[in-house]
C-alpha cells in the first residue's frame, strides 16, 4: 500500500524544519562532525526519513546558505513608506537587515564563521555552497547598490557612487556582527583587513576605533547623536547597547556618506 504524497506545503514545512535542527546541531557539532542521525534527532524525525527530503548534510547546508542570501537578497524589495529621508530609509534599511540577521541567528553566526575561517566550521564545506553563496553575494551587493542609486536620488552623498555607498554600509554591517559574535577589536580589524574595498576597510575600522571611544559622531542629519560603542556596555539592558551600536553604525556610515573623503580619491 503507497503511501500518500504529501502536499507541497507540508514538503515545505518538513524541510524548514530540518534546517532549523542542522543549523543547532551544525552549531554545537561543527559541520563535518555533524552527522545526519543527530540533525534527524534534532529534527524529531528518523534518520532514513530524511533522505526523502535531502541526500546528505552538504545539501541540507547548500539549502541553508540559499536560504540565507534570499532572506537578505528580499529586504531590498520591500516598499518604503513616502516620504522618508535618504538617512531614514537607511536607517530602516539597516534594521530589517538585523531582523533577518537576528531570526537567523544560528544560520547567520554559522555563516561568519566559516567565511572567516575561524571556530570548529573551518571554511564552506561544499564547492558547489561556496558558489552558490559567492553568486548570491554578487547578487546581493548589485541589489544593494540599487537601492542605494534609488534611496540617494537628490541625496548629498559628497559625490560617492551607489556601489561605493553599498560596500561601505555592508563594510559596517559585516564589522557591527563580527564584534557581536567574536568581540570588539580582534573581530572589527579583522573584518577590516578583509580586501573587499578601501571604503568597506576604512568603514571597519571607525567600528574598531568607536569600540575604544575614540570616535564620536555628532551633528549628523536624520541620526541622533551616535556615542562610541564603549557606551554600549554601560546601557541599562541589552536592548538599550544594541540601539546604541546601531547608532553609532548609522553615524559612522552617514558621515563617511556627507563629509569623510574617500582616501583612495584622489583630488
Amino acid at each position: 500500500m503507497t503511501r500518500p504524497a504529501r502536499h507541497p506545503r507540508q514538503i515545505h514545512r518538513i524541510r524548514e524544519a530540518i534546517l532549523d535542527a542542522a543549523i543547532v546541531v551544525f552549531a554545537r557539532k561543527g559541520f563535518q562532525a555533524a552527522t545526519m542521525h543527530e540533525i534527524a534527532r534534532e529534527a524529531g524525525y528518523t534518520a532514513p526519513s530524511l533522505y526523502n527530503y535531502f541526500p546528505g548534510k552538504r545539501q541540507i547546508f547548500e539549502a541553508l546558505v540559499d536560504r540565507l542570501d534570499e532572506e537578505f537578497v528580499a529586504v531590498f524589495i520591500e516598499p518604503m513608506p513616502a516620504g522618508l529621508t535618504f538617512e531614514q530609509s537607511v536607517e530602516l534599511l539597516v534594521r530589517r537587515q538585523l531582523d533577518v540577521a537576528r531570526r537567523r541567528r544560528g544560520a547567520f553566526k554559522i555563516f561568519m564563521s566559516l567565511q572567516g575561517g575561524s571556530g570548529s566550521g573551518g571554511t564552506i564545506p561544499s564547492e558547489r555552497a561556496a558558489r552558490r553563496h559567492a553568486d548570491g553575494f554578487r547578487t546581493y551587493m548589485a541589489r544593494f547598490a540599487d537601492w542605494m542609486r534609488s534611496a540617494s536620488a537628490g541625496a548629498d552623498v559628497g559625490g560617492r557612487t551607489p556601489e561605493e555607498l553599498a560596500f561601505s554600509l555592508w563594510g559596517l554591517s559585516v564589522a557591527y556582527h563580527a564584534r557581536g559574535a567574536d568581540g570588539p577589536l580582534r573581530a572589527a580589524k579583522e573584518a577590516a583587513g578583509a580586501e573587499v574595498a578601501p571604503w568597506a576597510k576604512d568603514a571597519a575600522e571607525a567600528v574598531a576605533a568607536g569600540a575604544k571611544g575614540t570616535a564620536r559622531v555628532k551633528g549628523v542629519a536624520g541620526v541622533k547623536d551616535a556615542p562610541g560603542a564603549e557606551g554600549a556596555p554601560r546601557a541599562k539592558d541589552a536592548a538599550e547597547a544594541q540601539e546604541a551600536e546601531l547608532q553609532a553604525l548609522l553615524g559612522m556610515f552617514l558621515y563617511g556618506a556627507r563629509g569623510a573623503p574617500l582616501p583612495s580619491r584622489r583630488r
